[in-house]
């Protein structure tokens, strides 16, 4: 029952946990340039440039890694509406 819960929704169970991913980022992003602005001059100290590489690299990473999945979903969604709809005869 769980493995058919799963297999429905994982459309939604990706985009929930990329939104995490995102927020992960941005607040791991905010430590390290707060830590870097410590130690390192001319370093920003934090704040928003360091959110902003924290959602950057996650959002890149998860581009080249969740994406394929998603294109593959989108395309198995969209062949199987006309099947289901009984318009994809072909039946010579």
């Amino acid at each position: 029952m769980l493995r058919k819960l799963l297999v429905k929704r994982h459309g939604i169970l990706l985009e929930l946990s990329l939104w995490i991913l995102l927020a992960i980022g941005a607040v791991g992003g905010i430590g390290t340039g707060a830590a870097l602005g410590r130690w390192s001059v001319r370093a920003p100290a934090g704040g928003v440039s360091g959110a902003f590489y924290g959602i950057a690299v996650p959002f890149i990473g998860a581009a080249f890694v969740v994406a394929p999945v998603i294109f593959v979903r989108d395309i198995r969604e969209s062949v199987s509406g006309p099947e289901e709809a009984g318009s994809g005869d072909c039946a010579a």
